[in-house]
């Protein structure tokens, strides 16, 4: 009993853990994607400034002139246009590099997640084969929800039977928490001895089933 609640306690924590992580990748993307959009933008502007100011001068130097002599007009230091221009295209080459590493990020993530979630199916039909196969009690689905969103916990709550009959609570521990600030809802469908019924709980109300 120890053992299950340990590890029932680990995969809990863990998928905190990747939750947590990545709503913060999440929103390290989108700042990311705004930041480029933003530069994209400036170095279009400076781009085009810089067309100008070449356009102008090639309209103020002499077709004569010596443009490649070192005092010729276009040998001079570059202007703040040049100089907006490469800063731009350095800071844009940079963003991209941090886009890239965050997509490396997020498809480690999602291997990581995928390996957890095989694992933990691996476990359940393990637990099921060696205690549930004799149950009379079966969760045919079971949804945590508020008026805006639904989650499934119907393994987590089969997960939970022992022998015969369901004792848990209804609260953010079961998978975790569909809708910050809202009252939760807990509606199970379950099959004893044949008959399928359904209850609902309230977050925060002990579940006994049958």
């Amino acid at each position: 009993m120890k053992t299950r609640t340990l590890m029932v306690l680990v995969y809990s924590l863990t998928f905190a853990a990747i939750a947590f992580w990545l709503l913060l990748e999440r929103r390290a993307c989108a700042q990311i994607h705004q930041e480029k959009k933003a530069l994209f933008e400036r170095l279009n502007v400076a781009t085009e400034k810089l067309a100008q100011n070449q356009q102008s001068l090639d309209r103020a130097v002499p077709a004569t002139d010596d443009l490649s002599s070192p005092s010729g007009p276009l040998a001079a230091s570059p202007t703040s246009s040049d100089v907006d221009l490469l800063r731009l295209r350095g800071e844009v080459a940079g963003l991209l590099q941090r886009h890239q590493e965050a997509e490396s990020l997020r498809e480690d993530t999602r291997q990581t997640r995928s390996a957890l979630e095989e694992r933990r199916k691996a476990d359940r039909a393990a637990r099921r084969a060696t205690n549930g196969a004799f149950s009379q009690l079966e969760i045919v689905n079971a949804e945590y929800w508020t008026d805006h969103t639904r989650m499934d916990v119907t393994d987590e709550l089969q997960d939970r039977i022992r022998g015969d009959a369901l004792k848990a609570m209804a609260s953010n521990n079961l998978k975790g928490d569909p809708e910050f600030g809202q009252t939760k809802h807990l509606t199970i469908e379950y099959r004893f001895g044949g008959i399928t019924s359904t209850n609902e709980f309230r977050e925060g109300e002990v579940i006994v089933i049958p």
